[in-house]
Order: structure tokens, then C-alpha cells, then sequence
């Protein structure tokens, strides 16, 4: 079954009409009024991707009205199994029980001039962000009108300011977690999506609280790779599903937590349904995931996996109440700093941004192949995990893990440079502090109640 997104501009005054035709097509499926006057969306769903041409060509272009018609997006759905007779059908999102016509209503004022400048391919105003994400946390936007929105927002390319505003409305959302640490917070979330190495991030978030930082890790289950960081956590032992409370004395008691991003931010479980539909990646799973920490961890090591994200990242990072990051992409495909080639890296201090590139031996490490710091299954990279704190892998999967866990502790101001770092970060290894400060996590993460 393909699934499309079609939008039609039409001559003002026709939309009613238009909605009825459209509506009456047997392979439409929803017709939406995006903007009140000038444009509709139409969900199709066809056998084929050439009978969706056809659809579209002879049955939609030809209608009295329609000045354009633009496929904004389709995608090919493979179901699995099939539900049992009887059995209630689950939906990825379900909205809100009951969604009253009221609070539709007012999501569909609220959506309805966001789209339009959407269209228009005007930024939106903080004030229209935060109307749209406060529609779709109250339930008040269908998946139609989210997904409307999604499309809109990519088509047009999100602005700074725009990623920056959804990032402080996501975070005004979130479930709120309050705990009392000494000193700022640290977190090593990336966009995920790069080449598929052993989790490299949560190691260093490990190891990084060994060394005596508070650590708040944020992350979720794997998107686009074999393991994400809940993925290899829960290989390791580590009970992901917390209460904000046990997020807090985790973090009281021995120094770092993960915050499971799925159990705390409500708008990702609305969003992650439409978004999942369309088959498409948003901003929402990629680089809004790092900026959106419940506990707002000002300290940050932010691997992307495309290189013009370095400079986006940064400057939203500046724009938001950050205090020291650094933005990372390995030149060779890595969303980390690679120990294969050169690595792009912004930081940011106190909203001042500069630019550099390092190397491998700027740090006296030897480079490696990918091969050398491929991961796997949660399992096969919480074994990698292990042998390098236990000291069993003394090679280039060790010196990937200091080379990013330095960049963490330079940023949470353990040390004045990342080179000044290494021999830190090589000695809570030898030591084994990051083995115990995994163990304290794994029987801690079980133990800890919500008293």
C-alpha cells in the first residue's frame, strides 16, 4: 500500500467545493484545509506508486480549481501481521481520549496560519512555535495537521531561530525532573545516524561520571543504527525505566542517570506516529533530541551525522542556555570525533562560537579503520563496553572511547583542553572507576526508589 501526502493550491473562495471533490475520489482518504483559503492536503492511498500518478494526473489535476498539485511526500507501508478477528487495531499514536470537537477546533485555528506561512516559505514567530507545540500536547492537532507541519517545516528548511524555539517548547513540556547536584550538569546525547560504531556516547557518559561529573545521559532506543543508547544500557544491565525521582537520586547518590527521552517527553510520543507514517526523518528525532534534556544539562558533547550540522547545531546551541559544548562531526562519516580522519568541531562558550578541525594525533592517538571501532547488537557492544573498562581491549575501540570521553571532560571543566584530558580519561580506565561507576549504575538503577 503506498500512502501520499498531496497538496493543491486552488483559487480562493473554492475550497469547500474543492474539499467535497477531492473527498469524493475513491482513493482519498482524509482531505485537510491547511490554510483556510488557498490550499488543501489530501491523504491518498493507492496499490502502486504509478497508480498514484495516474491518480493524481487524471483525477486531481483536471478538477475546476486546482491552479497546483504538489506530491509532498509518499512512502510504501509492509505490513507483518495481521490482527487476529476481533482484535482491536493499535495505533503508534493514539490521540487523546475522548478528542472533543472543541479542542480540534482550536488546533485547527492554531495550525491553520502556521501553514500557511509555511507555504509561503516565511519563518514562523517563537509565538506560532509555541501555539502548535502546546496544540499538539494537549491532543488538539490530528495526525493529519502534525504531519501537515512536519512536511511544511522540512520543505521549507528550518531556520536557527525556528529549531532553537521548538527546542525551548519541547523542553517547557517535558515531565519535569528536579534534583540537587553542586554542580552543572553533563550530557554526551548526539543526533545519532552516523556510521555504525559500538556506543561510544553512553561509554563516555559512564566514564565521564567517573571522573566526578553529575551526569543527566538523555537518549532512547536505535532509530537508524544496530543498538541506541537505551538499547545497549539495558544489554548492560541498567533498568531504563526510571521515574523522574529515581532519575534525581541516581544522580544524587552516584553521579549519573539516563533519561529515557520516550518516558519524558510527551510531544515525541504524539509526533513519533505521523513521523513514523510518513516515512520521513524530522528535526524532532535528530537534532532536536540533543537540546531537549529534561534536566537541561548546559555542558554537552553533541555528535551530528551530516557536516552541515555542525555549523546549525552550534548556532542554536547559542541561541539557547547553554554553557559550554562542543559540536562534533567526523569528516569520514562518524557522528562522533573520529579516530579515522579529521574531525569537524564547533564550540560554543557562553555563546561564542569557533570553528576548528582536529586530527587523531593532535591528541598523540594513532588512526584506525572503521573496522576497528565497528559495533553491533546491544549485546556485542555492551561485551565492547565491558572489555575496555575491565581493560581486556587496550586497542583503537579504547582510544575512541578517551578521545571523546577527553572532549567531555574539557567541557564540564575538568580539564583546560581536550589534550590535557587524555591521560585523565586513560587513568579512570586503569584504575577501574568506569568499570565501578557501571556496576554502581546496574544495581542502583534497580534499587533506588522513588521515595
Amino acid at each position: 500500500m503506498i500512502t501520499a501526502l498531496v497538496l493543491f493550491k486552488v483559487e480562493r473562495g473554492k475550497i469547500p467545493r474543492l474539499a467535497n471533490q477531492l473527498g469524493a475520489i475513491e482513493e482519498v482518504v482524509e482531505v485537510l484545509s491547511i490554510t483556510g483559503e488557498h490550499d488543501l492536503m489530501a491523504k491518498i492511498q493507492v496499490r502502486d506508486y504509478e497508480m498514484l500518478s495516474d491518480i493524481v494526473t487524471e483525477k486531481m489535476q483536471g478538477i475546476d480549481g486546482v491552479l497546483e498539485t504538489r506530491t509532498m511526500m509518499a512512502f510504501k507501508t509492509y505490513k507483518f501481521h495481521e490482527l487476529a478477528a476481533g482484535a482491536p487495531e493499535v495505533e503508534l499514536a493514539p490521540p487523546p481520549d475522548p478528542q472533543s470537537a472543541a479542542a480540534l477546533e482550536t488546533g485547527r485555528r492554531a495550525v491553520k496560519p502556521v501553514l500557511a506561512r509555511l507555504t509561503e516559505n516565511f519563518d514562523l514567530e517563537k509565538s506560532e512555535i509555541d501555539g502548535i507545540i502546546e496544540a499538539i500536547h494537549a491532543g488538539e492537532l490530528n495526525d493529519v495537521q502534525i504531519a501537515g507541519f512536519l512536511v511544511g517545516l522540512l520543505c521549507k528548511g528550518p531556520s536557527i531561530k525556528e529549531v532553537a524555539y521548538i527546542a525551548q517548547a519541547m523542553r517547557n513540556h517535558c515531565v519535569p525532573i528536579h534534583v540537587s547536584v553542586n554542580s552543572e550538569l553533563t550530557d554526551t546525547c548526539g543526533t545519532g545516524g552516523g556510521m555504525t560504531t559500538f556506543n561510544v556516547s553512553t561509554a563516555n557518559a559512564i566514564l565521564t561520571a567517573a571522573a566526578g561529573v553529575p551526569v543527566a545521559k538523555h537518549g532512547s532506543r536505535s532509530i537508524s543504527s544496530p543498538s541506541g543508547s537505551a538499547d545497549v544500557l539495558e544489554a548492560l544491565g541498567v533498568n531504563i525505566d526510571g521515574s523522574p525521582r529515581q532519575a534525581a537520586r541516581l544522580i544524587e547518590e552516584i553521579g549519573i542517570s539516563f533519561i529515557y527521552a520516550p518516558n519524558f517527553h510527551p510531544v515525541m510520543l504524539k509526533v513519533f506516529g505521523p513521523e513514523s507514517q510518513l516515512g520521513i526523518k524530522t528535526i524532532f528525532f535528530t537534532v532536536i533530541g540533543p537540546l531537549i534534556n529534561p534536566l537541561r544539562a548546559r555542558n554537552h558533547t553533541i555528535g551530528v551525522y551530516k557536516p552541515e550540522l555542525v555549523n546549525m547545531m552550534a548556532d542554536v546551541v547559542a541561541e539557547m542556555d547553554f554553557n559550554h559544548v562542543i559540536v562534533a562531526h567526523g569528516m569520514d562519516g562518524l557522528d562522533e570525533i573520529s579516530l579515522i580522519g579529521k574531525t569537524a568541531i564547533a564550540e560554543v562558550r557562553q555563546k561564542q562560537i569557533k570553528y576548528y578541525t582536529v586530527t587523531p594525533e593532535d591528541f598523540g592517538l594513532k588512526r584506525c579503520t572503521l573496522a576497528d571501532i565497528a559495533g553491533g547488537t546491544p549485546d556485542f557492544n555492551a561485551k565492547v563496553i565491558r572489555d575496555i573498562y575491565t581493560g581486556a581491549d587496550r586497542g583503537p575501540r579504547r582510544d575512541f572511547l578517551v578521545l571523546n570521553n577527553a572532549a567531555t571532560l574539557y567541557v564540564s571543566g575538568k580539564a583546560a583542553a581536550i589534550r590535557e584530558a587524555i591521560d585523565l580519561s586513560n587513568s579512570l580506565l586503569d584504575s577501574g572507576a568506569a568499570l565501578h561507576k557501571l556496576e554502581q549504575l546496574v544495581e542502583k538503577s534497580h534499587t533506588i526508589g522513588a521515595d
